[in-house]
């Protein structure tokens, strides 16, 4: 993934520290794969000024109780690529009175069945969340925000409420228009 001028002005913001409570969720972020799709490990490549994995890291410590980084193949360097990209940034690089990231919220776990697929990485992952309910957000994905991890933990308590989905104010999930007669076939 090349960090060139179009992505460039997408790049995602790595979140100064909430200003909202943290959710009561867990993350798991499974970073153990082989990145066998690329030329090159796709979790430390630069994206932006930043190592892509470093974005997952940074924005499920945003907004999550706890992060669980769970590594295996290319470990040492992702675990690297971790810890001087999101526990220990430059100093100008953080909104003044920012702090650092908790380390006490991070954990990083080595999953010694990597090469059998990501379910092990998430199984893995899951031996160690504490929270009734946890998140598995992949270790490729910048764009996965504070806000997006808030807006699904949000839906999640109104399907808990009993409250029935709507759409535009009517009763159901959104149906992108209007689908026509039922077809026949009776």
């Amino acid at each position: 993934m090349a960090d060139t001028p179009a992505n460039a002005d997408r790049a995602p913001q790595t979140p100064a520290p909430p200003d909202q409570p943290l959710l009561d969720i867990d993350c798991i972020i499974p970073a153990a794969g082989f990145s066998s799709r690329t030329d090159t490990h796709k979790l430390t490549t630069e994206f932006a000024g930043r190592p892509l994995v470093a974005y997952a890291v940074a924005h499920a410590l945003a907004a999550c109780t706890r992060v669980i980084v769970v590594l295996g193949h290319n470990a040492r360097a992702v675990r690297n690529r971790i810890a001087g990209s999101v526990l220990w940034p430059p100093a100008g690089d953080q909104p003044p009175g920012a702090g650092r990231a908790p380390a006490a919220r991070l954990l990083i776990v080595h999953n010694p069945d990597y090469r059998h697929g990501m379910i092990t990485s998430i199984a893995r992952g899951a031996a160690e969340v504490r929270t009734a309910r946890f998140f598995v957000a992949p270790a490729d994905m910048p764009f996965l925000t504070p806000a997006l991890y808030r807006r699904v933990a949000d839906a999640a308590a109104e399907a808990d409420s009993g409250k029935a989905p709507t759409a535009d104010g009517d009763p159901g999930p959104p149906s992108g228009g209007d689908p026509g007669p039922p077809s026949g076939g009776d």
